[in-house]
């Protein structure tokens, strides 16, 4: 039998653990792997040997891992793999936690360096969406956000609607609040932008993986998504002056 070896450190290996295939004992089981699903990492043995291991959950999976980590023992078989799926923010979090990224910047964290991977946590990219709000004059049906136009520029133009309770804060002796609050639809339209050319940085908090990272997306940094972004605004502007939405004024 290969020798198991681990990979990584505790946090990226003990994370909730969403789905496993797992190397089948032969005793107990007629197919050499079987594949099994699982929402608790911990109704799995406090040790076991595996193939793969999928490790998913996004970032508010993070949490448990600490607790797994304290009680739990998930060896990898000898060229078994990890496949890491915790969301933009939470994968470069416990790659660089678990060792794996830019060897000085680990190093001062005190933390092993499993792996020398110079840009983990670089070059985040989110795309920029500004929107103008309005109160139309009837009610509308609550709709989530719907890409209704694409521009020249590459700007997406998205649309939604929401029924909101609004109530007075304050109150006042000449007028008299209204028992419930009052509901009333706003209508967003925004645009996006695709491709942004503006990246961001990802850096460790702490050494705890509870803890969030530091996340700036430089959003606008590069001039090139400013002036899209402009553009997509105007383009909001030329569709609120359009005769179509007179109604809605």
């Amino acid at each position: 039998m290969a020798k198991p070896t681990c990979l990584c450190s505790q946090s990226l290996v003990f994370l909730m653990i969403f789905t496993l295939i797992s190397l089948a004992r032969a005793q107990s089981q007629q197919s050499p792997s079987y594949f099994c699903f699982v929402f608790n990492a911990t109704d799995f043995p406090s040790e076991d040997y595996y193939d793969y291991i999928i490790v998913g959950g996004g970032t508010a999976g993070c949490p448990l891992a600490a607790t797994l980590s304290e009680y739990y023992r998930v060896p990898v078989r000898e060229k078994g793999e990890v496949m890491l799926c915790a969301g933009a923010l939470g994968s470069p979090q416990l790659l660089l936690l678990s060792g794996i990224g830019p060897r000085p910047y680990l190093s001062s964290w005190g933390i092993p360096v499993a792996h020398h991977l110079p840009y983990v946590g670089q070059f985040l990219y989110d795309n920029p969406r500004n929107g103008i709000s309005i109160v139309p004059p009837m009610p509308l049906e609550h709709s989530l956000i719907q890409v209704v136009g694409i521009t020249n520029s590459g700007a997406y133009l998205e649309a939604a609607s929401n029924v909101i309770p609004f109530a007075s804060p304050a109150r006042s002796v000449f007028i008299r609040n209204p028992a419930s609050p009052l509901y009333l639809t706003v209508a967003t339209l925004m645009e996006k932008i695709t491709g942004p050319l503006s990246a961001g940085s990802l850096r460790l908090a702490s050494t705890d993986v509870r803890v969030n990272p530091i996340v700036r997306f430089n959003s606008f940094s590069n001039p090139g998504d400013v002036e899209r972004c402009v553009n997509g605004t105007r383009k909001i502007g030329d569709v609120l002056r359009s005769r179509s939405m007179e109604d809605f004024k």
